[in-house]
């Protein structure tokens, strides 16, 4: 394994260790909003990946089968654990940020939006460049927190809110 997939794997794993206490809570929030890598990504990477020849392995069978019965962008073949998450939460299934990046005012997101892509990293690919490590796509945890205060500006009306 190499240092950048160790760095990947300690960040995928704080996310679930932060979230598992999600039972006690019941009925405590209204949205999640999900930052990560393939653990979480619930179709980022695969708007990313759109048109793309030879297709995302992930975009094909026998991804998605178990549980949606067709691909959905998920690296399963069924849920992953944030649709557990929102689904004991009593709330709906989180929607990828790319998936309604263009609807008006965000209405889709009120109750959630995921801004993991699968093969994030933590770092900037420019710092991973620098160090000789080559990311698999550019989106780190810097580039969805860029995205999430894009989609903040649509919800409060004024920087303070």
């Amino acid at each position: 394994m190499t240092s950048s997939s160790l760095k990947l794997v300690k960040w995928s794993f704080i996310f679930l260790v932060l979230n598992h206490n999600f039972q006690r809570i019941e009925g405590c929030f209204d949205s999640i909003i999900s930052f990560g890598d393939s653990l979480a990504d619930t179709g980022n990477k695969l708007h990313i990946s759109l048109n793309k020849t030879p297709p995302s392995h992930f975009s094909l069978p026998p991804y998605g089968e178990t549980f949606f019965h067709h691909p959905t962008g998920r690296f399963s073949d069924g849920r992953l654990v944030i649709d557990f998450i929102a689904e004991s939460l009593g709330l709906p299934l989180v929607p990828a940020y790319l998936e309604g990046k263009d609807e008006r005012n965000n209405v889709k997101f009120r109750q959630g939006v995921n801004f993991a892509v699968g093969g994030a990293t933590a770092l900037d690919s420019a710092y991973l460049l620098d160090k000789g490590i080559i990311p698999n796509n550019n989106v780190s945890l810097g580039t969805q927190m860029d995205w999430f205060k894009d989609m903040m500006t649509s919800f409060c009306k004024f920087p303070s809110g």
